[in-house]
């Protein structure tokens, strides 16, 4: 069977491949892709359902449950007030009003009062039905009978005030009912002990009833009967209360007492707190026989007011609201609770509260500590305090929640069961291609990867047979071809390496040449009244740099410095002509230097077709006198380096670079001081730049020479050739030549 590919060239490898692998791998694919799909599909609709029901039901809930609480709880309210309106009637017109109680004697109503342990106050005796406390000034020992009468006519009450107390106090919210006289007496239904214990002197009431005293307190502030609501505080007996009272007035519009009604509020608060805010349905178990019961909200309950004062928060979600302050910081009767829902340190959540604060009902959405919440509120019509119901929304959320978990659930049973089927096709697939290619093709292979190996060690002659499958023929042929094509190239590679060596080889002969060129510092150079350096670096073989020194007559000595326009080979044959030109022209015009270049930029600009330029500077300096006379052509500034760290640059002159065109150059003239140095270098100092593309700058080269300033002339050159080419890492992108002069006497 092998034997039907030899001189043929039939695509078995794309008829195999495709038929077994990847159409067996396609099929499996789309299965999976399929069955993943139709999961995905139903598990969504299905998602979009819950979460469209529950958003649908969210409001309606809330807002349902808020309203059923704040009906429910604006009842005792309600019946707190009507009891103390009521009451405040009746007291003021009748049962204080003194013409109607003077001379009052029923002995069935008589309470006695009596001096409690010589403590200069007055109490009821036990067994009085009410609890009278009496803290005013006597009368030779005895209450004054204007007090007893208004006490003897409240006592009447005393029967209606347990009844009312037993009628609306069916879940023991209601701790007292009271009436506070500005006689400096209360009165108070149910009869309590607690008093008598706890205020030991008539000075203790005055001072207890002084911090809360409703009559001198709110006389001045309230008008009518309407009922007012005290923030919750803790009162004698150490228990938290909500208090409301309503002022009582003669016939005359005279206040006579405060009627109030004490609620306890930690009874209050627990109720409430405890109130079923969730939500139950029955779902059916496997056997349909047994029932369980699902919780579908979890939330809790807290009230404020209208100026966001909390009248009951649960205290095991303070930390979660971030309040600052708990009711357990109370300390004194009349000290009233001041934590505000505003206080908290959680933005969002003042933020919230701020928007709850403006409106009658409606629900908020707000995230507390990374937890999304829902917070319904209404008002009570009564108080004007606000109910608000607070769910975390993954309660609501967690049918849906649900949904998404088995449908992402299933998702990845498919995904797995279609994965494990494509692999199973494709291991198959891929047995069956290797045991039947294996002579047909491996083989082959094998053969033309050793003679690939021979290729790689340059036996470029090798042949390989252009036979079999239609791929391994093809190979072949392109093996053949690239063989023919490297013996080609190598044979032309070799002729450019020997051309290339040549060229190499005239380079350095043209380095080596133009470096013979530049001076040597000889011991004339070296003397006891001056010293020259000189250094040079090229960023090529050949550079365009150069420098150089020679004596103008006995006392003179001729110092240049320049810069051609490029690099390389062209550079540093214009670079050679012109040094020559200029020393020659130096040494005829020895007096001024601007003359010299006057006359080079003449003949250099006649015939310059290549159009190439060079910029420098000319100094001539007297040995004896320490003048230094100059002349710049397009250079940049010379530097004075004093002994002292005097720093001084010089030399920058409006002349433009030699060879551009016909100009006139002038020369200036300054002073060198001993042991000073000059230097002159070129631009490829400053314009150094780092791997990071950061310029050298003459600042830094400022910096680095005043560093230096110590150094001899040799060893500041070095050192500037040094600084520069670490500043590059070594990687030379222009030629770099300094030139340094310092005077000695």
């Amino acid at each position: 069977m092998f034997n039907l590919f030899k001189g043929r060239k039939i695509k078995l490898s794309v008829l195999c491949t495709v038929g077994l692998t990847v159409i067996l791998v396609l099929i499996s694919a789309a299965y999976s892709i399929i069955s993943v799909n139709s999961v995905r599909k139903i598990g969504a609709y299905a998602i979009d359902i819950d979460n469209k029901n529950v958003q649908d039901i969210s409001t309606e809930l809330f807002t349902e449950l808020t309203l059923r609480i704040t009906r429910e709880y604006s009842h005792y309210f309600e019946d707190a007030e009507t009891i103390t309106k009521m009451l405040a009637t009746e007291i003021g017109e009748e049962l204080l009003n003194k013409e109607k109680i003077e001379g009052l004697n029923n002995k069935l109503n008589e309470i006695k009062l009596e001096n409690y342990k010589e403590k200069n106050f007055y109490k009821s005796r036990a067994g009085s039905g009410a609890s009278v406390l009496y803290w005013g000034k006597n009368e030779d020992g005895k209450v004054p009978k204007k007090v007893t009468e208004q006490i003897n006519s409240l006592n009447i009450l005393t029967p209606l005030l347990n009844a009312l107390l037993r009628k609306h106090n069916k879940h023991n919210y209601f701790n007292c009912i009271w009436i506070h006289s500005k006689d400096s007496f209360q009165f108070m239904v149910p009869e309590s002990k607690v008093y008598y214990k706890t205020i030991t002197s008539r000075e203790g009431f005055e001072s207890y009833f002084k911090g809360f005293n409703l009559l001198e307190k709110h006389k001045n502030s309230f008008r009518g009967s309407k009922a007012h609501w005290i923030k919750p505080y803790k009162d004698i007996t150490g228990d938290t209360v909500l208090s409301v009272f309503t002022p009582a007035y003669d016939t005359k519009g005279d206040l006579m007492a405060m009627v109030g009604l004490d609620i306890n509020l930690k009874k209050f608060v627990s109720a409430m707190i405890s109130c079923d805010l969730t939500i139950e349905r029955n779902l059916k178990a496997s056997n349909e026989s047994a029932k369980e019961k699902q919780s579908l909200i979890n939330g809790f309950l807290f009230l404020m007011d209208k100026d966001s004062d909390i009248i009951a928060f649960p205290g095991e979600y303070a930390d979660f609201f971030s309040l600052p302050l708990g009711y357990s910081n109370l300390k004194y009767f009349t000290q009233e609770i001041s934590t505000k829902m505003l206080d908290s340190k959680d933005p969002s959540i003042r933020k919230t509260v701020r928007r709850i604060l403006k409106k009658k009902s409606g629900i908020e959405m707000v995230n507390i500590k990374g937890t999304q919440c829902l917070i319904s509120y209404n008002r009570l019509e009564s108080t004007g305090w606000i109910l608000c119901f607070t769910v975390d929304e993954k309660s609501l959320m967690a049918p849906a929640l649900k949904t998404r978990q088995e449908v992402s659930r299933v998702e990845l049973v498919a995904i797995k069961r279609g994965m494990l089927f494509a692999f199973v096709l494709l291991i198959i697939s891929i047995l069956i291609t290797i045991a039947f290619f294996r002579r047909a093709l491996f083989s082959r292979v094998d053969t033309m990867k050793k003679k690939i190996r021979r290729m790689a060690k340059g036996e470029y002659h090798i042949k390989f047979r252009e036979e079999g499958i239609a791929e391994i023929a093809e190979l072949a042929s392109t093996f053949n071809y690239l063989g023919s094509e490297l013996e080609t190239y190598t044979a032309t590679l070799k002729k450019e390496i020997r051309a290339r060596q040549q060229i190499e080889a005239e380079v350095r002969i043209a380095a080596d040449i133009q470096k013979s060129m530049l001076p040597i510092v000889t011991n004339k150079f070296k003397g006891e009244d001056f010293q020259i350096a000189a250094k040079w670096s090229s960023a090529k073989e050949a550079s365009g740099d150069y420098y150089d020194f020679f004596y103008i007559d006995e006392n003179r000595v001729a110092l240049i410095i320049a810069d051609v326009s490029g690099k390389g080979i062209p550079a540093a044959f214009f670079m050679g002509t012109v040094k020559t030109l200029l020393k020659s022209v130096c040494l005829q015009e020895n007096d001024d230097p601007a003359k010299a270049l006057n006359k080079v930029n003449v003949l250099l600009s006649q015939d310059n077709s290549t159009l190439m330029f060079v910029t420098l500077i000319v100094c001539y300096y007297d040995i004896i006198t320490g003048k230094l006379v100059f002349a710049n052509a397009g250079h940049h500034d010379a530097i004075c380096l004093g002994c002292d760290g005097l720093y001084r640059r010089f030399g920058r002159m409006k002349g433009i670079a030699l060879g551009v065109t016909d100009t006139k150059y002038r020369s200036n003239k300054t002073f060198i001081n001993k042991n000073d140095k000059v230097v002159l270098y070129t631009d490829g100092v400053i314009e150094a730049v780092s791997p990071d593309n950061e310029d050298y700058g003459e600042d830094r080269f400022k910096k680095f020479l005043l560093r230096n300033v110590d150094l001899n002339c040799e060893d500041l050159a070095k050192s500037i050739i040094r600084e520069v080419r670490n500043f590059e890492k070594q990687k030379r992108y222009d030629d770099v030549t300094v030139l340094v002069l310092e005077r000695k006497i």
